[in-house]
């Protein structure tokens, strides 16, 4: 008696495709874990530059 089932070309396809679309939502959320952190990386710049114009105020009073 044989036994019907699926084909494991079509499984394996399903598994690609799933970990496809797994690597593609975790790359998006990569890419805006970087867009956060540059703009992170640009306010703490942006900090800086305040925190050193300050000493330089404070330097020349």
């Amino acid at each position: 008696m044989v036994v019907d089932e699926p084909s494991a070309p079509a499984a394996i396809s399903k598994r690609t495709t799933a970990l496809r679309r797994t690597k593609t939502a975790a790359g998006r959320v990569s890419a805006a874990a970087g867009r956060v952190s540059a703009a992170a990386g640009r306010v703490t710049a942006a900090a800086g530059r305040v925190a050193a114009a300050a000493g330089r105020v404070a330097a020349a009073a």
